[in-house]
């Protein structure tokens, strides 16, 4: 398990634990919109540093960057893409 306390590496990428539980959204679909498949993408104002497979990793403070991803009961493993 990691420990806010652990002593991380520069460039030592730490995954944290599974977190769960639910989180309000938003979701708006445009009028008119007849598809059978959902599409989704997350917005964040915080730039983009760097991109390691299908993770993009936001810069949160001069000395930390974090990615993510969610799982989602019906879509199943969804990254985040801002």
């Amino acid at each position: 398990m990691f420990s806010p306390a652990a002593i991380i590496k520069p460039g030592q990428v730490v995954t944290l634990p599974e977190k769960s539980g639910w989180v309000g959204v938003n979701a708006t679909c445009p009028e008119g919109t007849m598809v059978n498949y959902t599409y989704r993408s997350y917005v964040s104002e915080l730039p983009v540093r760097s991109t390691e497979g299908n993770f993009k990793y936001l810069k949160l403070n001069d000395y930390l960057l974090g990615a993510m991803s969610i799982t989602d009961s019906v879509a199943g493993r969804i990254l985040s893409a801002p």
